[in-house]
Formats: C-alpha cells, structure tokens, sequence
C-alpha cells in the first residue's frame, strides 16, 4: 500500500495534504488564510482581489469546508449574495450538479472578538484557527488539545508581487488549459518529480518577497555554473509524514524515507562547502528555507540536529538496503512460501535486537513445526524424492496439510483427520494432525506477536520523535529537499535548453529583453526578438504573425525573472514590477451568466483596479467581444486611461 499511495518512486505519485482556507472581506480587499494543519503553519495574504483569490481556490483546492467571512449586510431581501470569487459551479449558494464546495460561513461580528490582537495579520490568523480547531478536534500528542499558539505564522509577501489574476495564471500556462501550453513542465525536466511541479506553480502564482527571489536567482545561479555534487534528493509527502507520526502510525518504510532525505540534506550542506563563495549559497539556501517552513536555523545547527534525528530513527529502524533479518528455511519440509507469507511482513523493518526474543521464538516454532511435519506427514526428517512437495499449503487459510493419509497408518487409525478453514468449515481434501495443529497455532502465534513487537517498536520511534523535539528538523529537511530538487532540476532543463537568469532591479526605469522567444518552443526553431519595454505600446499585425505569442512569452519571461528563476532569454533587464497582468482573447461563460463582452469588460474593469505605473499588462484583442466601431472606441478609452497612469504594457 505504501508503494501505490505514498511513495515517490512507485508508478504514482502522492498527491499533498490539502490546506484549510478562509477568506475573509475586509475594506481594503480579501484576506486570504491557508492553516496547514500537519506542519502547524499559517501563512495570510492581505489586500487580495476576487480574481485572486479565485486563482488561488482552483489552483490548490482546499479542505473542506472552506471559512468565508462576507461583508455586513451581506443578507438582503432574506437572500445571500453569491460569493464573489466563486463561480457558480463551485458556489453552493447554487444548487444542483454544479456545486462542489462545502462553504462556512462566518458571522463579521467575530471579526470584533478579535480585535485585542496586534496586527491585521493576527487577528485574521486567530479568527480562523478559533473556527477551525474545534471543528477538527486535532490534538498534540505531548501537549493535549491544539492551540492557536501552536501555529507559525509564516512570511507573507506584502512588498512584492502581487498574486496572480486566474486569468493571468491561465493565460500563462500554470491552470490545467489544454489550449495554452503549461509552464511549469517548460520549467523543470521529464524526470522531476510532481512535488516540484507544484512548489514552481505556487512560487509562480503567489510570487515572494524580492529579497527571497534574489536569494533563489543566487542558488539557481550556483547550481547551474559551479556545479556542486548534490546526493539523490528524496521529496516525502510532508503533510502525511508527519501525520503519520502524530498518529503513531508511521510505517518503517515512512522513517527510511526520513532517514533518506536527513542524509541528503546532511550531504548538500557538506557539498556546498566546497564550492565558490560557499557561505553566500548556503546562507541564500537557509534564508529559502526559512520562508517556506517558517523555521529559522543556521547550517551547522541544521546539519547537527540532522545528524541526531538519524541517529535517533537509527536504534529502532534498519537503513534502506540494509541487511535484512533471515526468514526461516526449511524448504525440504515445509515450502518456503509459507514462512515468507507470515514473516515478510514484520521481517526487516527495525532493528533485530530491539525484537531479538520475539525473533528468538519465531525461529523455535518454525524448527518445531518442521520437525512435526517431517515425523507426521513425511514419515522421515529428510524426504525421499518421492515424497518431496507432499506437504500443501493453504494461502487462504494459512495452514499446512496432507491430501491424504500416509501409507504407514493402519486403517483405523483416528490421529490423522479433516482440517477446518478459518470460517469453522471442515476441509474433507485435507488430512492433518493435533500435533501439527498445536505447532501450526504456536508458530503463527509467535509471528504474530513479533509483528506487535515491531509496530510497538515503531510507535514509539514515533513518540520519542514528536516528544523529543525532532519534527521541526525532519520538516525543514523535507523542505531543504523539495527547494533543491526544485533547484536542480530547473536548473537542468534550463541548461538544456539555453535559458538564462535575468536580472530584476528596482532601479530600472524600463525592462529590456534580449533574445526573448516562446517558452513552449526550442530555441533551434523559434524566432528570437529583442527590444526596450516602456511605456505603453499598441501592436498591431495580421492574423497568425505572433501578437499573441510574444504577448504571452514576455509576460512569462518578466515573471520568471521577477521570481528569480531562469527565462527564455539572452539577457533581460526586468524592472521589479509590482503586479503582472495579461488577458487573452475569450468566448461567453454560460456557467457565470457572462457573455465574451461582459467576461472582457470584466477583465478589464479588474486591470484598471490594480494595476499602476509599476504594472506590466499584456492584453490581446481588446475589444472583440462587441462591435468594431464600439470595441475601437472602448480600445482607445482604455489606452487613454493606462498611458495616463503610466502603466508599462503592451496592446494587441
């Protein structure tokens, strides 16, 4: 089972822990609140739009139910309003096939409970929890009942980026369109694994502070030009890892993946050492990590507290191709089968001196079964060939038997008779014996309790994990694997295929791309243009000569480069652009009552809302959903009004 739903290395891969959201309306905009309640963590984004948001829900679907604060007054006429970032397909205000998200909504005057709290961030953060923890009922195992002290708050981006529009991450390639070709697969090689597809998606969608993108420009760039020897990264699924442990459940297999990815991180630390300006790649490393898992470390106390968690996980668990414990043998008697049956499953998996007495008592009753087996059902302790493969086992059943009695028994002799199954049905193809039963029900019973003695074991590997203040490092060496596998692996693809880092600088007047061309084409094949990126431009072609690709593939371009990850470019010169926008040309959605008109002036309307004279827009066909003579005059106004705003962009 853990190959099929959990592990990376298995035909499937594991999808992640889904967050609980809530947003909550606020004068200056919505307020979003992801809670992860596995690594304990909270990360709020204020001032957010309804299309935002939008992008954020559809992109990574929360946990249901999903909090939602409205505005007061929401109720009018007895009626609620629809929630604004939800279309109606995903609104359960609507009824019918369509619905598909459980909503709770909260009453605003919660909102004045909270007030107490320092800051804006604060309150939403207790606001939520205060809602969320007695719904779940989570405990900590060490400290009781959760509370909302429990939870970090994690860095949020409030001076870069703003986060993308659902329009703008369609149109860009990171929703799931079949239509536009996908940017994160660009991003990365064929063989990365999906965990690093989702961190780019959503380092993409929400972009971080500069000062994070800056000290992943300086890792990329190490990775891609020093090229230090990095170990095999392993990525587990975090959410479920831990979990796991919370609920001492976790498997062997769970903490071999752990110990894989402590001594990976254990390993990159010693590699990035040897490298040029080793201190600056590793410090741009820890500050990454730091902003994604919320806890702050040096690198020495990183890799010591590495060091001891394996040593920890090391006196009960057994390494990944460790040496295994043997599993009885006596294959002249009894078919191997049997044992492998019911000792594989406990077999290997933790330490043999940790169950020694257990192993002790399975290994006497599989000698004493086999030598029951050879006296009553073989006659001799070595086999003729003759008699070799007498002895039949049942896999259903689980028990050993003769198809019929030995040719030594005399006619009325009542030792041998009819086994039962485990339903307490008698098996009349089957002869055994009461001495073969006892030591049958003996050694099955010793395998039973050494699996006990293993899942105890494991249990408390668990306890002395949670309790002993080992989770924060086998969160942060999860995430340390995840950036640099993510690293790695762009890397890869980039240098493969000619991509280079931009540079974002905030004292740029204007952008400059060299040698841009589509993200989705090889750069052998594609059309490369160069120029300055200021102010306003009006672009204008026939149909099928690359308006909208070099739409699409600056905008990719400028953002990659805003998120410090490497562009399909020669040299780019991006200005820090405080918000991206781009709309491509659309049909009607029925599902929302809009019409292409009204799904455009709507995009439109968001565009002007937003975005300043730090802004960079992208809009093709403005325009087409109406008339000519109406959709130039709606042209013209709007070039009017984003030129006078001193908005960087282009037109179509």
């Amino acid at each position: 089972m853990y190959d099929l739903v959990m592990s990376c290395a298995s035909g499937f891969t594991s999808t992640p822990s889904r967050p609980y959201v809530g947003v909550l309306s606020t004068s200056k905009g919505y307020t979003y609140v992801e809670i992860s309640l596995e690594e304990r963590t909270v990360r709020v984004f204020e001032r957010l739009t309804a299309e935002s948001v939008a992008c954020h829900i559809s992109a990574f679907p929360p946990t249901e139910p999903l909090f939602y604060m409205p505005p007061a007054g929401e109720v009018v006429d007895g009626e609620r309003k629809a929630i604004p970032f939800l279309p109606s397909r995903m609104d359960t205000s609507y009824d019918g096939i369509g619905s598909r998200l459980r909503i709770h909504r909260l009453n605003p005057i919660l909102a004045k409970r909270t007030s107490a709290d320092s800051t804006d961030v604060e309150r939403s953060k207790n606001l939520i929890l205060s809602e969320l923890l007695p719904l779940c009922n989570v405990d900590d195992e060490s400290k009781g009942r959760l509370l909302k002290e429990d939870f970090i708050l994690l860095e949020a981006n409030s001076t870069g980026m703003a986060p993308l529009s659902a329009e703008t991450a369609n149109q860009l390639g990171l929703m799931k369109d079949p239509c536009i070709p996908s940017l994160v697969n660009a991003l990365l090689a064929e063989h990365a694994p999906a965990s690093c597809r989702r961190f780019l998606r959503r380092w993409l969608i929400n972009p971080p502070p500069p000062s994070i993108t800056n000290e992943m420009a300086t890792l990329l760039s190490s990775v891609m030009y020093d090229s230090p020897s990095f170990p095999q990264f392993n990525v587990p699924p975090i959410g479920k890892v831990l979990s796991l442990i919370h609920a001492r459940q976790a498997s062997a297999q769970v903490f071999r993946d752990i110990c894989i990815s402590l001594q990976a991180t254990i390993s990159t630390l010693d590699a990035l050492q040897s490298i040029k300006n080793s201190r600056e790649i590793t410090m741009s490393l820890m500050r990454i990590l730091e902003y994604e898992s919320g806890l702050g470390s040096c690198p020495n106390q990183l890799r010591v507290a590495c060091e001891e968690c394996l040593d920890e996980i090391r006196t009960i668990v057994i390494d990944e191709g460790g040496p295994l414990d043997e599993i009885s043998n006596f294959e002249e008697i009894v078919p191997t089968a049997f044992f492998e049956r019911n000792e594989v499953p406990w077999r290997g998996r933790v330490r043999q001196d940790v169950i020694s007495k257990d192993c002790g008592e399975v290994s006497k009753a599989a000698k004493l079964l086999s030598h029951v087996i050879s006296k009553d059902f073989v006659g001799s302790s070595l086999p003729t060939d003759g008699q070799k493969g007498v002895v039949l086992q049942d896999i259903f059943n689980n028990l050993l038997a003769i198809k019929e009695k030995p040719v030594w028994t005399h006619k009325g002799d009542e030792s041998y008779y009819h086994p039962k199954d485990r339903k307490g049905k008698v098996l009349k193809n089957r002869f055994t014996t009461a001495r073969v039963e006892e030591a049958l029900l003996r050694y099955t019973e010793t395998c039973e309790n050494a699996k006990n003695a293993v899942n105890t074991a494991l249990s408390t590997l668990s306890s002395r994990l949670s309790e002993g203040g080992f989770m924060p490092t086998i969160v942060q060496s999860a995430h340390a694997n995840l950036i640099l596998s993510t690293v790695t692996n762009h890397a890869l693809a980039a240098n493969s295929k000619g991509w280079n880092i931009g540079k974002c600088n905030s004292d740029e007047t204007h952008s400059y791309f060299k040698g841009v061309w589509p993200y989705w084409l090889d750069k052998s094949i594609a059309v490369q243009n160069t120029f300055k990126l200021d102010g306003m431009w009006v672009l204008t072609a026939p149909n099928m000569s690359g308006k909208s690709t070099i739409m699409r593939s600056t905008a990719a371009a400028a953002l990659l480069t805003s998120c410090g990850l490497c562009s399909p470019l020669e040299e780019g010169h991006i200005k820090c652009f405080d918000n991206i926008f781009v709309r491509g040309a659309s049909a009607d959605v029925p599902t929302e009552g809009k019409s292409a008109f009204g799904s455009e002036m709507n995009d439109i309307a968001q565009m002007l809302r937003q975005c300043g004279s730090e802004s960079l827009i992208m809009v093709d066909e403005i325009g087409r959903g109406t008339s000519p003579k109406d959709g130039t005059s709606l042209a013209g106004a709007v070039l009017e009004e984003i030129a006078s705003r001193g908005i960087t962009g282009k037109i179509m």
